[in-house]
């Protein structure tokens, strides 16, 4: 039983934080509620656009920080950017312009911190997608972004079965790039060394927090960098089997209380260990 006292939760969002409805348990927002009153801190951690997670704080009332677009924002709970970081739009076209040359089976969509271009806001996987995370791309034309925006994030929506060949293209054309599946049709690029785990350590080192204080709930490959860096990772039951396989610890599904469940047996080990002290 470990003696440390756990500070922060950072939790993906799809998959983890929502059930298949897409919505907050009673239970686990019961768990998260507690949690917060006792002032400690909860991030959402998501490749989430910032203007798809926003109905989901204020759904449910929220008290939380943000880090959106797969680590390339960090919204602090005041709501001002306290961290950005991204790609220039030259190097976004040259990707589209790939996938368009190669004829790659995908849709796309690019983000920043307040923009959603999608390449078309008629497409049935971009409809999907909004009416997924509650919000709409902001346009169809790439020049909306300016010469010096930081674009946070690409996100291609392949067709079932091709994301492996889509996303060995990717990689290996654009070694320079992070390239990381987060659904099994959904393909994220993003900037090396822009990841979940990097804006977690950044948020700690801002908020002076001890990464073995720490605690991550996530479902897919995207979020096991962030998972491997925390005190204690927490793969939700409904992940891959090469994800699960990798942790010590493995809570039920995002459909049966996950979260909740696993801070029950934290917390429980938390008061053992006071009482024992």
């Amino acid at each position: 039983m470990t003696d440390v006292k756990y500070s922060a939760i950072f939790t993906d969002i799809d998959g983890t934080l929502l059930n298949s409805d897409h919505r907050i348990s009673e239970k686990t927002l019961l768990a998260l509620r507690k949690w917060t009153d006792s002032g400690r801190e909860f991030v959402l951690a998501s490749s989430r656009g910032i203007s798809g997670i926003e109905p989901i704080i204020r759904r449910y009332d929220l008290d939380c920080s943000v880090i959106a677009l797969g680590g390339s924002v960090i919204k602090d709970r005041d709501g001002s950017i306290i961290y950005e970081k991204g790609m220039y739009i030259d190097t976004v076209r040259e990707v589209l312009e790939l996938s368009c040359r190669e004829k790659l089976p995908v849709s796309w969509s690019v983000y920043s911190a307040e923009k959603w271009i999608a390449n078309s806001i008629h497409d049935p996987r971009i409809m999907n997608e909004a009416a997924i995370v509650e919000a709409f791309p902001t346009g169809d034309d790439l020049s909306s972004f300016l010469p010096g925006e930081m674009i946070g994030k690409i996100l291609f929506f392949c067709e079932p079965g091709s994301i492996d060949s889509v996303e060995m293209k990717l990689k290996s054309s654009y070694p320079e790039l992070s390239v990381a599946k987060s659904s099994n049709i959904l393909l994220e690029v993003n900037p090396k060394g822009i990841t979940k785990a990097g804006a977690v350590k950044e948020y700690c080192r801002l908020k002076d927090i001890a990464l073995e204080n720490t605690i991550a709930f996530g479902d897919n490959y995207n979020d096991l960098q962030m998972l491997k860096i925390v005190g204690k990772p927490v793969v939700m039951g409904n992940a891959p089997q090469e994800i699960r396989g990798s942790f010590d610890m493995i809570t039920l599904d995002n459909d049966h209380d996950g979260i909740a469940a696993a801070l029950e047996r934290i917390t429980a080990d938390e008061i053992t260990r006071d009482s024992q002290d």
